[in-house]
């Protein structure tokens, strides 16, 4: 769905990044990609970071102990107040900006982070964005993203709701998923470029179901251990069946 509206900010309350985020940076599968990206990018190299939408603040806190100069923009009270709990006494700049009003100098970081973030923002922000990463970041500087779920995605799951004669939603914070193609668009129209990738995470459908929903969460564990199978993943993670069925779309890019 794609929305010219912005989110209410208060819908990011202590309940969001509390309940509704209840991971660590160690059992999320969206961070521990990012650490991953990141280590075998940089090496042993360090620098400046910006976290944009920086959450919890635990990437920050993660980046700082490995050595990075971190700084993170946030919209959201609540992020801050948590974010400042979860680094404690270490000199992490954490600053409460709309994306309109991030203000950095040119070739400025080494890093920026994009993570969670994308699928909350509308096209107008999305543009602000990524048209200042591309100012921002330096000429050896690499642009880390991601976004779920993807748009395609959405569409089967609201088709296999109907199906089960449930009534399709979608989360209040979500109002603009993405496709592969509308990913690669939004990058070069900012000229930035790097490799734009699919992912799938297991167990995925019935992850999204309350176990008293008994009947329905019993229909995706069976989907999804069929899905998530040697033979099922042979089909469903090939082009173009990975479109509908990707759960996640991941960025690395640079400037051009």
């Amino acid at each position: 769905m794609k929305s010219k509206e912005k989110i209410d900010h208060r819908i990011y309350d202590d309940y969001y990044f509390r309940d509704v985020t209840g991971y660590t940076i160690d059992d999320h599968y969206v961070f521990r990609t990012a650490k991953r990206l990141i280590n075998s990018t940089f090496g042993k190299r360090k620098g400046r970071v910006l976290d944009i939408g920086f959450g919890r603040g635990e990437m920050l806190k993660y980046l700082y102990d490995a050595g990075w100069n971190s700084m993170g923009v946030d919209c959201s009270e609540s992020a801050v107040k948590k974010a400042k709990a979860e680094i404690g006494e270490r000199k992490i700049s954490l600053l409460k900006k709309e994306v309109s009003e991030m203000n950095f100098p040119e070739d400025f970081f080494d890093l920026v982070l994009f993570l969670n973030v994308w699928e909350h923002l509308n096209e107008s922000e999305i543009n602000l964005v990524l048209s200042t990463v591309s100012k921002i970041l330096k000429k050896d500087g690499f642009f880390i993203a991601q976004t779920s779920p993807t748009k395609y995605q959405v569409k089967l799951g609201h088709f296999l709701m109907r199906l089960l004669g449930l009534t399709p939603n979608s989360p209040a914070w979500h109002i603009n998923e993405q496709s592969y193609g509308s990913v690669l668009a939004s990058l070069n129209k900012h000229n930035l470029t790097g490799k734009v990738w699919l992912e799938r995470t297991p167990k995925f459908w019935s992850s999204q179901i309350d176990a008293k929903q008994r009947m329905l969460k019993f229909i995706l564990c069976l989907f999804d251990k069929i899905i998530d199978s040697k033979i099922g993943s042979f089909f469903i993670d090939r082009y173009p069946i990975n479109r509908f069925f990707a759960t996640d779309i991941w960025i690395i890019a640079i400037n051009i």
